[in-house]
């Protein structure tokens, strides 16, 4: 299937829509193309073999890189067989969003700086475009690729907020952060990635630290580990989908990060003492 499909993926008062080949696949590419430009972002993640970017000057781009061209900047590429994912990215104001942070202006006048390729390597951006390409086109994947397109953005901005404050200064204000921003910034990332595996790799990001460090800061600030707190984050949204969805369990399990049935069973059975089953029977005494 080689429908072009559009995903939105909602982050607080701003939608921004991704639109690529679904199931996303890396394609060989061994011509150039012609000088052109885009009415949106161009996301590329080059998967192997190498080519050359030109648009202005010139770019080598190798496996890992990831490319954004910027809405509007002209641009070609050079003849070398490659492979690379590739994907448009828009954004505009989710009028029926409110609040005092508007993070549509925030990201919009970030994402404005940009006035050629922006290029970057990011494990945690590059397992998102790996974990992208191998789901398939279907509804049950639906919430895993908003999942995973939520971060691979999430990332992308904090490459260009780091391309636009020198290293001193980024050091200095994690360094500087008060243990209410941690805990804020903490609970705000497990609450948006508690369904995605090893999501702790954006946090050691975020907060540039590593997991050592990550997971110290965590017990101190919670009493616990960082895959305890995600587990009961986990756990309190399964309850909520069993006992207020028609949601299938199979389909629950897979929301919740589950690769199946059978493992979403074991850990509601010891997180609840209760099958989901029996959690789903419950639901009446809660209406």
């Amino acid at each position: 299937m080689n429908n072009v499909q559009n995903i939105p993926v909602e982050i607080g008062d701003m939608r921004v829509v991704f639109s690529g080949r679904l199931p996303l696949r890396d394609v060989f590419k061994d011509e150039g193309s012609y000088i052109h430009s885009h009415t949106c972002f161009e996301l590329h993640c080059i998967i192997s073999g190498s080519f050359s970017l030109v648009s202005g000057k010139t770019w080598t781009l190798n496996p890992g890189d990831i490319v954004l061209i910027p809405p509007g900047v002209v641009h070609a590429t050079s003849k070398n067989r490659h492979r690379r994912l590739v994907m448009t990215m828009a954004i505009s104001r989710n009028e029926n969003s409110g609040g005092r942070f508007s993070e549509y202006d925030y990201y919009a006048s970030l994402l404005g700086t940009l006035t050629e390729p922006h290029i970057f390597r990011s494990p945690v951006a590059a397992e998102c475009f790996e974990r992208l390409a191998a789901l398939y086109d279907n509804e049950t994947s639906l919430h895993k690729r908003k999942i995973f397109l939520s971060m691979l953005f999430l990332q992308i901005a904090e490459s260009i907020r780091s391309l636009k404050e020198p290293p001193i200064d980024k050091q200095m204000e994690k360094a500087a952060m008060s243990d209410e921003e941690r805990r804020l910034m903490i609970e705000n990332h497990i609450g948006n990635f508690y369904a995605v595996p090893d999501s702790i790799n954006a946090l050691c990001e975020q907060l540039g630290l590593c997991r050592r460090q990550v997971d110290r800061i965590v017990r101190r600030l919670f009493g616990e580990s960082y895959y305890s707190l995600v587990k009961h984050q986990k756990m309190d949204m399964a309850e909520l989908l069993i006992r207020q969805s028609d949601l299938s369990f199979d389909e629950i399990a897979r929301q919740m990060g589950y690769e199946s049935y059978a493992g979403f069973y074991l850990a509601v059975k010891q997180y609840f003492g209760i099958s989901p089953e029996e959690l789903r029977n419950k639901k009446e005494e809660y209406r």
